[in-house]
Formats: C-alpha cells, structure tokens, sequence
C-alpha cells in the first residue's frame, strides 16, 4: 500500500438537544424530527464513520508504510471543521478531530517517511449533500456565499488528492488544505 485516501463521510444536521424554536428550514432540508435532539446513536455512527473509520485505516497501513519507509495519507475533512454552522454538533467535531489526526499522525510518522495530509472541501454536491441543493433556490443562496460562485466538484478534488499522492507533495505533511471557492478566506477575513 503506497497511498490511503480516506473519505469517508456521513452527516446528520439537527439540535443537540430539542429546542422549542428550532428553524423550520432545517427540519424541512434534513427531514429532522420536530420533537429530538441528536441521538446517542447517530452521534456515534456519525464519529464512527467520519472519525474512526480513518484511525482504523491509518493503523492499517501505516506499518507497511514505515517498514517501507514511504507513503501517502489523505484525510478527508470539511471546511465544518474551521466553520462553524448551527446544528452540526455530530458532523463539525468529528471532521475537526480528522483534522487534528491529520496534524498529529504527520508528526508521528514524518521520522519514517510518511506524509499525511488532509483536504478539506467546501460545499459540494454529493448524495450526501442533495437535500442541501435539492431546489435551485436553495443551490443559489450556497453560491451567493462562495467568492468563486460554485460548488466544489469531484474534479477539484481529484486533482488536488493526485498532487498530495504524487512526489511531488513529499515535502509537505501535516497540511489541511481548504478546497472551498474562497469561503474560508471571507470567514477567517471577519
């Protein structure tokens, strides 16, 4: 094993507790119960997916990785990592930690050869994120957002993920780079 992409991701958007108030646009984009918080269960499946999945991975490989003294790790992580947005309290934290793994396992490792890096997308349209762009009203008030005025797509990913996987990247470890059409530079800006 030469290269570890891992990518991947589950989302749940919804109250960590009830709230009597909770925004409509919410429970009708993510079809959240009217009367729950975030379940015990969905947190986990959530850290599960988006979080233990990759140390899982990484513990996987690494030790072909350091016995060969080579080797690429891409995390996937989200611009909810840096951003904060109501109603992520699963998602957001459990990317975040993804990225944190990102920085500490490139200082581990960097001693054996190993480049561990992550990518961290912004708005993207995935079935994951359909509910998000199911209306071009609702696809238009995203890009209104973005300095590019566009969704990230799977071809900006891909190239950015070829880079980081090539020789080209060898003297980079520990990065989070921010694929996200600018939005992290308005936020971080204010």
């Amino acid at each position: 094993m030469d290269i570890l992409v891992n990518n991947a991701g589950q989302v749940a958007v919804g109250p960590l507790v009830p709230l009597p108030d909770q925004k409509q646009e919410y429970k009708d984009i993510f079809h959240w119960p009217q009367d729950s918080g975030m379940t015990d269960e969905v947190l986990q499946n959530i850290i599960n997916t988006n979080l233990n999945g990759s140390v899982y991975m990484c513990r996987a490989v690494a030790p072909q990785m350091i016995e060969r003294g080579n080797g690429k790790i891409i995390n996937i992580t989200s611009t909810s990592s840096n951003l904060a947005f109501a109603y992520e309290s699963a998602y957001a934290p459990s990317k975040a930690a993804l990225q944190m793994l990102t920085k500490v396992l490139a200082l581990e490792w960097a001693p054996y050869g190993l480049n561990v890096n992550a990518i961290s997308p912004g708005w993207f349209k995935t079935e994951m994120t359909n509910r998000i762009f199911k209306t071009e009203e609702m696809t238009q008030s995203r890009l209104d957002t973005l300095p590019l005025k566009r969704l990230t797509d799977a071809r900006d990913l891909g190239l950015l993920a070829v880079y980081l996987a090539s020789g080209a990247s060898d003297w980079m470890t520990g990065q989070v780079i921010a694929l996200d059409g600018g939005e992290s530079a308005i936020a971080y800006s204010n």
